[in-house]
């Protein structure tokens, strides 16, 4: 009966904050207070970034709903069985919520971070792809193309950059040049020598932007480099990790062959 009194009591205390929630709830449907507790615009830029296209309030619905199941069921059935209640279903729930949170060191975090890494070298290198074939569209003055239309016909082989593409060449021909490259730039701000490059460009004619170009093909085989040698050093990260671990195994068994033969010795000195 005690068991059967505490469900009611923790039913009626949800009900209770499901009403209160309910007086602050705004107009369009977006509850504040959910936003900030579930993190759902931080989890929302970082599966952006990472290139997954997951819905925020998906990922938070799937981790908070199955461990309300999961406390649920493992109450209930005890309660059921009349068995003694125990903390261990919230010490899984817990580690549930510990383990599918955003933050980096989670597993699900790791996951983000990986796939945000791989996102932005693939960013990176098709931002360099971009920038070349701009610089042999506008080298070809005669079959020389508009920005907003150059944009549209080379976002489709980008997939990083598809969407973003897109969105600059309606931005080029809804609010102008300079404006557009101000968003993109807030979009993206580690690009932007490259955005400086183009906007540059897209200023002068085809003559003056063809000597331009000239002027600056060093600047431009810098930033290509740059990007390949900030891909190596990532890489080089793993691969330094990948070879000191044949030497930490073969340490550790040493190690353990040594404690072996001392309690060898030692069971042999013992009478």
């Amino acid at each position: 009966m005690d068991h059967v009194f505490l469900l009611l009591s923790l039913a009626g205390l949800v009900s209770f904050c499901l009403l209160l929630t309910k007086r602050y709830r705004a107009w369009n449907g977006r509850n504040k207070w959910q936003t900030r507790l579930f993190q759902q615009e931080r989890l929302h830029r970082l599966l952006a970034d990472a290139g997954l296209h997951w819905k925020a309030s998906h990922v938070q619905a799937i981790r908070f709903g199955a461990a309300a199941i999961f406390l649920l069921y493992a109450y209930g059935s005890a309660l059921w069985r009349q068995e003694e209640l125990s903390l261990m279903p919230v010490a899984v729930m817990t580690a549930w919520l510990l383990g599918t949170s955003p933050v980096r060191f989670s597993p699900l975090g790791l996951l983000v971070h990986v796939r945000r890494t791989v996102a932005a070298a693939r960013r990176d290198g098709e931002w360099m792809v971009f920038l070349r074939l701009y610089e042999n569209n506008r080298r070809n003055p005669h079959r020389s193309l508009q920005f907003s239309a150059f944009c549209e016909q080379v976002g489709p082989y980008l997939p990083m950059l598809r969407h973003d593409l897109l969105m600059l060449s309606q931005r080029v021909t809804v609010s102008g040049l300079e404006k557009a490259f101000e968003w993109l730039e807030g979009r993206f701000p580690a690009h932007h020598e490259v955005f400086a490059i183009i906007q540059t460009t897209e200023r002068l004619g085809n003559a003056e932007a063809v000597r331009f170009l000239h002027e600056n093909s060093r600047v431009l085989t810098k930033l290509s480099s740059d990007r390949y040698e900030r891909r190596w050093k990532a890489v080089g990260q793993w691969l330094n990790l990948l070879n000191t671990l044949p030497s930490m195994a073969t340490f550790l068994m040493m190690l353990v062959l040594v404690l072996l033969y001392v309690t060898m010795i030692k069971s042999q000195v013992t009478p």
